[in-house]
């Protein structure tokens, strides 16, 4: 929500594709590391971002990796153009130690 030029962003697809630039996103936990007591200390997290715009959405997407990567993400990104829309995907992966809140590759 931090990011300008940045007219929508959720978590699920419109119904109609009508407001750009937009970012559509999903998350995806799973246990990293876990103590004999079957608690979790560590999550590995995925989130994928999904940008897309009428016209060019690079150094948008590009802003939204930056914000990513300053919160500790490793951050790939593919072009994945789509009917009469151009999208960028980006994958951002992470690990947070749950006790300390670090957040690490």
């Amino acid at each position: 929500s931090s990011v300008d030029g940045l007219e929508d962003f959720s978590t699920d697809y419109p119904q109609e594709m009508a407001t750009f630039p937009c970012a559509i996103y999903r998350t995806a936990a799973e246990g990293h590391a876990i103590d004999a007591y079957r608690n979790e200390l560590q999550t590995k997290w995925t989130v994928i971002i999904e940008v897309y715009g009428i016209k060019s959405v690079s150094d948008l997407a590009a802003n939204i990796a930056d914000g990513m990567r300053k919160l500790g993400f490793k951050v790939s990104d593919k072009d994945a153009n789509v009917a009469g829309l151009k999208r960028i995907v980006l994958e951002c992966r992470a690990i947070v130690d749950n006790k300390t809140k670090i957040v690490f590759l």
